[in-house]
């Protein structure tokens, strides 16, 4: 923590947060309306297209989530003046899934499709 300009403080704060996660549920659907149906992404397609409809393809997808460990980090930067305070915060969570067999695209295994 610094002080000086104008009487006031500057702050950096930084963590690092490892957890061990257990996901044992995850529900997809919308809040305000039945969900019909929720859909994969399709393994055999190559490129991540999100608005084409066909791409979602894979009926009764379910996420299945690793068992490493959860990291995060969290940091801000703030200048203290009196009783008030600006600051900004950052944060990054890392949330690994499973894939359920090979995709043609890395990644593809996180999309999903709700309607």
């Amino acid at each position: 923590e610094g002080s000086g300009v104008m009487g006031g403080s500057f702050y950096v704060s930084a963590a690092y947060s490892p957890a061990f996660p257990s996901v044992t549920s995850f529900d997809m659907r919308e809040s305000s309306r039945e969900t019909s149906y929720v859909r994969g992404y399709d393994k055999s397609v190559a490129t991540v297209d999100v608005s084409a409809p066909a791409n979602f393809s894979k009926s009764g997808y379910t996420f299945a989530f690793s068992k490493n460990l959860l990291t995060s980090f969290d940091g801000a930067v703030g200048y203290s003046l009196g009783g008030a305070r600006v600051e900004l915060e950052a944060s990054y969570r890392r949330f690994a899934t499973l894939a359920d067999g090979q995709y043609a695209k890395s990644g593809a295994e996180c999309l999903a499709a709700i309607t």
